[in-house]
């Protein structure tokens, strides 16, 4: 279903910039928070967590404090990863959360949003849609990211 709704060219242009990040520099985008703009015409950048620092912290558990229990979302992830022969990968991994407690029209635009979203945006490593916390666990992401994952954001899984 085509639900009329466009990328804004600030996910575009964020979307890019986070592909050819320099893993060297301290800050880099992790993850971006898009939701659908008021006037449901476009999927824009959420002012919310755009740019996040690398940092010691475990950034698949900021990533699931992102998910509310009544709101939907598109969360696009820069994951990173250990594969078994201890190689450290990053790959963008998109996430269409819409939980059950959502109105049921917000969840139809969101999942329609996704498909837009993957259409315009070449390079992710896989999308998921989640309806529930209980959808998602670092195994599970580890099984959408390759046999050979280890490790997600340095945790074992």
């Amino acid at each position: 279903m085509d639900c009329g709704i466009q990328v804004n060219d600030a996910v575009i242009e964020a979307f890019n910039t986070m592909k050819i990040h320099n893993k060297k520099t301290v800050e880099r985008t992790k993850f971006l928070f898009l939701t659908i703009s008021d006037d449901d015409h476009f999927l824009i950048l959420n002012k919310e967590p755009n740019c996040v620092k690398q940092s010691t912290d475990d950034d698949y558990l900021k990533f699931l404090s992102y998910l509310k229990p009544d709101c939907c979302c598109i969360l696009i992830y820069d994951v990173c990863y250990e594969t078994a022969n201890s190689i450290i990968k990053d790959d963008l991994v998109a996430i269409c959360w819409c939980p059950p407690d959502a109105p049921p029209k917000q969840k139809l635009q969101y999942a329609s949003a996704s498909t837009i979203l993957s259409k315009k945006l070449q390079g992710f490593k896989a999308s998921l849609q989640l309806n529930s916390l209980d959808d998602i666990s670092r195994s599970v992401l580890a099984e959408k990211l390759g046999k050979d994952v280890v490790k997600i954001e340095g945790v074992p899984v």
